[in-house]
């Protein structure tokens, strides 16, 4: 059992995280009981899940330079999405209409240090 543990360790470490963060997201610092219980459950799950279907693949399976080369191009796709939506500074349709002006203000270095700012 111990040795299990070991063997999904990392991917555990990788799927938790998000997930409790979501979590407090979500509910606020201190999710129920139940949702916690939940994602320690869901996060094993998933941990195995990727051990199993990606992880033990990739380092056991044949060694099929055309996996290489989809993983490669899986993890550019990841890239060039993530630095188009950072580009475009997120995605601002995920918000309400009054979280959309609340991020739409802009906060300017020359604001900082100004003696208006100091006498307050």
């Amino acid at each position: 059992m111990l040795v299990w543990f070991g063997l999904i360790s990392f991917p555990l470490y990788l799927w938790h995280w998000p997930l409790f963060a979501f979590a407090r997201i979500f509910y606020g610092p201190n999710p129920p009981a139940i949702v916690l219980l939940s994602l320690i459950g869901a996060s094993v799950l998933l941990a195995w899940g990727t051990y199993q279907f990606i992880e033990k693949p990739i380092r056991h399976g044949n060694q099929n330079p055309l996996i290489t080369k989809k993983l490669a191009v899986g993890l550019a796709l990841v890239g060039i999405v993530g630095l188009t939506i950072f580009k475009l500074d997120g995605i601002p349709s995920r918000f309400i209409s009054h979280e959309q002006s609340i991020a739409s203000l802009q906060w300017k270095a020359s604001y900082n240090n100004t003696d208006a700012c100091k006498s307050r």
